[in-house]
């Protein structure tokens, strides 16, 4: 092999890194970009940071009619808390007891328990007892849903 023919294959493929070097610069930026936009933005659902919903929701299921608000959790709060709040703002009447650390929801609306039918509380679909209304801390993207369900022997 000539001197020649060595440099210019040396300089060939020089030409070939710097141009894939400059490929991946520009790959960087448009992914620095997109980085940014989703940040800046705060896209409620991406890859990278999956569910970004900060809000928490809250249902009152009376059994013929619902009730439906939803908050930002900016700080945390109990499944207590949150039911407190909103009814307190929307100037809804709800009433509760506390026997040895077990909340019982007893009026909502002036809706009380009774007639064979109590207040159930649901965070995701799951029941938090009455024991973990005041512990049970909400998470962005919580539902709950307080419910007017029928008493069940086979429930407690």
């Amino acid at each position: 092999m000539e001197l020649d023919q060595v440099i210019a294959e040396f300089t060939a493929q020089k030409k070939n890194i710097k141009s894939d070097n400059s490929k991946l610069v520009w790959y960087l930026i448009l992914a620095i970009f997109i980085f940014l936009f989703l940040v800046y933005f705060k896209v409620p659902y991406s890859p990278i940071f999956g569910n970004r919903n900060s809000n928490v929701s809250l249902v009152f299921n009376f059994g013929d009619h619902t009730r439906e608000f939803q908050r930002e959790l900016e700080q945390p709060v109990s499944v207590l808390g949150a039911i407190i709040e909103a009814t307190t703002i929307n100037k809804i009447q709800f009433g509760f007891t506390d026997e040895s650390g077990k909340i019982t929801i007893v009026k909502l609306n002036n809706v009380l328990d009774n007639h064979g039918r109590s207040w159930r509380v649901y965070v995701n679909g799951e029941v938090i007892s009455g024991g973990l209304l005041d512990k049970h801390m909400l998470n962005p993207g919580d539902l709950i849903e307080v419910r007017l369900e029928q008493n069940s022997m086979f429930l407690y």
